[in-house]
């Protein structure tokens, strides 16, 4: 175990829920405590084991299962918090945004209760981020971590991270947007005219996690076309990044978009391809696609 400072480096548990876009394996190599948060199809929970290959959730919900996601056990969050506190751990949660999930408040709710008399620190992170955006400030604070950093100096990284993270999605339908409730009032619009017009809505996340048109097109070349413009002006080309391609059940469509990645930025850049996790496709729908990547401006 290593030192810094005078600190062990393993003074911290690290916690985050699925939607983080990082596989079971990975997160359990980089010492990384998962609480899922549940996902149903037709009202019968989909296996967390499962959830790491979601092609079967993707094919049943175009076969008219209905999905819909809830919170993550607070049994299973009091368990895991007062496992680490007993071993003298601070805890670092990063969650999926309170703008679009109820689940980071009440986890803020029960972490005021293991703050009476703790000595530890437990901070509660919203990413205001999701999918890959997510899944980059974990990997940043495992790595923070292995530098021994303490846990406010991590959160104070993290929020400034997350400031320049662009997420750039492409619907396939939007309906599916509608159905799980987490739209803008503008969306849905979208769901009741635009998918009958088969035009393919480009949409941002801005800063307060808010879901806002980026662009419309009547093609997805045209739509992955805009992508690429965006990306082009505005990722942070003075920084060495993966530029991540997330897809739900849509893996050729995917390969085209890393392919325009590449035509765009050089093929020097590095690219990668993973997949849509139940938890957020419940609410995206089979067929949707996603750039993820830091830009050298805030969002605004």
């Amino acid at each position: 175990m290593g030192v810094m400072d005078g600190m062990e480096i393993e003074a911290l548990d690290i916690y985050t829920d699925d939607s983080c876009n990082l596989s079971r394996e990975w997160l359990a190599t980089h010492g990384v405590g998962l609480l899922p948060l549940s996902v149903t199809l037709d009202g019968r929970e989909w296996p967390v084991e499962m959830r790491d290959s979601p092609t079967p959730f993707y094919e049943a919900i175009r076969k008219g299962a209905r999905p819909s996601t809830g919170t993550i056990s607070t049994g299973l969050v009091e368990t895991m918090f007062n496992r680490s506190l007993e071993r003298g751990k601070d805890i670092l949660y990063i969650g999926l945004p309170a703008k679009l999930s109820s689940n980071f408040r009440q986890i803020q709710d029960l972490v005021k209760g293991f703050a009476v008399g703790c000595k530890q620190k437990i901070c509660c992170m919203d990413s205001r981020s999701a999918t890959m955006g997510h899944g980059l400030l974990v990997t940043e604070a495992v790595r923070l971590r292995g530098e021994g950093r303490p846990v406010d100096v991590i959160h104070n990284a993290l929020e400034k991270l997350s400031d320049h993270i662009r997420i750039l999605f492409m619907l396939d339908d939007p309906r599916y947007l509608k159905a799980g409730g987490r739209g803008e009032e503008a969306l849905q619009w979208v769901a009741r005219f635009i998918s009958k017009l088969k035009i393919k809505p480009v949409l941002t996340i801005n800063r307060q996690c808010a879901i806002k048109f980026h662009s419309v097109s009547r093609s997805r070349k045209n739509a992955v076309n805009q992508m690429m413009e965006y990306l082009r002006t505005t990722i942070d080309g003075a920084r060495e990044q993966v530029v991540y391609v997330v897809h739900a059940d849509i893996p050729r469509l995917a390969e085209t978009v890393a392919d325009a990645v590449r035509n765009t930025l050089g093929t020097q850049q590095k690219v990668a391809i993973s997949e849509v996790p139940p938890v957020l496709g419940a609410h995206v729908g089979p067929g949707t696609v996603a750039l993820v990547f830091l830009s050298s401006e805030a969002r605004s």
